[in-house]
């Protein structure tokens, strides 16, 4: 009995401790999960390809730091670039590279054309007091060259459509301007309509209207013709040379029009070429029509 009673008393006792003692719980520090993805750097420009229009612009960005970055352009003459401000300038590829410390990071932009339009051809329309013809008086506003149309729907004074006859020109230079002409039907017309189409010229990068000089120009002795003394100044010899006279009264209205093709096509050439001055239609002998002064345009200078 003695026995069992200091057996209980230990049991009493080791119970006691037990409860009054806290537990202390070792802990283990834990390394946080880290995705692979995570892991890697997360820098990056904000595009890798790009493809923008002349004349239009977009803004590159590099993603995922503050660091300084620094942009440049390996064709300054299609694309460039400031502060990651791209600005397309013709037609063509460049890369821009964002470099931020050693790493660089690069877009590549391909830079399109504008897109040809009728819209970018501003047309002034005449009707020749002479020949009663219609004369168009264009300037190609579009940054290349084209192949434009004029097409002329002739009426008499019922509305009822007499004929249409048409003019083009094939190889229009931008920033140019020439002239259109189309001739009115034999028994005259009440009113007229116009349409001007354009589409892109096979001639675009063989155009040499600036490569054609008139040095001299004067109304022959007799008074039949303008004398156009004209030279190519270039180093490329040329196929075509168009050129046209529009021929004006004391009023600056237009009285008629003519047209050559000049003969200094070969590089270096001088040649003297001829307009004809207006005359009466309606006179047997074709007696001439006084005028007060010309205008000389070049409407085309090219290779085929």
């Amino acid at each position: 009995m003695k026995n069992f009673k200091k057996v209980l008393a230990v049991f009493l006792a080791a119970l006691t401790i037990f409860s009054v003692t806290p537990l202390i719980e070792a802990t283990v520090p834990v390394a946080p999960i880290v995705s692979v993805a995570e892991a890697k750097s997360k820098v990056k420009i904000s595009k890798k390809k790009l493809t923008l229009i002349e004349g239009n612009s977009y803004k590159l960005k590099v993603k995922g730091t503050k660091k300084k970055v620094k942009w440049s352009s390996s064709n300054k003459k299609i694309a460039t670039v400031k502060k990651g401000k791209v600005v397309a300038k013709k037609a063509g590829t460049a890369k821009i590279t964002a470099k931020v410390g050693k790493k660089k990071y690069t877009c590549k932009v391909t830079v399109k054309p504008l897109p040809i339009t009728v819209k970018n051809i501003k047309a002034t329309y005449y009707k020749c007091t002479n020949s009663k013809s219609v004369v168009a008086i264009l300037k190609n506003n579009n940054k290349r060259a084209v192949s434009v149309h004029l097409s002329v729907v002739f009426y008499d004074a019922k509305g009822n459509i007499i004929d249409t006859y048409g003019d083009s020109n094939y190889c229009f230079e931008a920033g140019r301007t020439c002239v259109l002409h189309v001739y009115s039907p034999t028994d005259g017309y009440a009113t007229y309509k116009t349409k001007l189409t354009v589409d892109e010229s096979y001639y675009t990068k063989k155009t040499y209207v600036k490569n054609i000089s008139i040095t001299h120009h004067n109304v022959n002795e007799s008074g039949t013709s303008v004398l156009v003394e004209n030279q190519n100044i270039g180093k490329v010899n040329l196929d075509t040379i168009r050129a046209s006279i529009l021929f004006y009264d004391a009023d600056g209205k237009i009285i008629d029009y003519d047209y050559t093709y000049l003969s200094a096509k070969n590089a270096g050439d001088s040649a003297i070429d001829n307009f004809y001055v207006p005359y009466d239609k309606n006179s047997s002998n074709y007696d001439k029509i006084k005028f007060d002064s010309y205008k000389i345009f070049i409407d085309s200078a090219y290779v085929y």
